[in-house]
């Protein structure tokens, strides 16, 4: 038996989805009324290369492009890992670029 709402797979003994919550309608499972018959495939794999780009460019000291390619992982990104690989990619740009600001500022005073 699968939940209804994102097709994790369920125990019989279960009264709640263990990943989202919802409720357990067994009579409805027995009946057969199933959205769901497998779970649900996710192709996360654009938004992690994203966020591993967005890293790559932080770390070169291309911030903005990191920024830019964080944002867009973000949008693209359907699983946790993913957003939180984006995130990093974009606190790291926002970070050098901070630094980089800071450095030319000390520099030129």
């Amino acid at each position: 038996m699968y939940c209804q709402r994102c097709g994790t797979k369920l125990n019989d003994s279960d009264q709640f989805c263990p990943h989202c919550g919802l409720p357990i309608d067994h009579e409805e499972a027995e009946q057969g009324y199933q959205r769901y018959n497998a779970p649900i495939e996710v192709n996360d794999k654009p938004a992690r290369v994203l966020g591993i780009l967005s890293i790559v460019f932080s770390l070169l000291s291309v911030g903005y492009l990191g920024i830019i390619l964080g944002i867009i992982g973000v949008c693209l990104s359907q699983e946790k890992k993913s957003r939180v690989l984006n995130l990093i990619g974009i606190s790291i740009s926002a970070i050098m670029i901070l630094i980089t600001v800071v450095l030319a500022a000390g520099y030129h005073s």
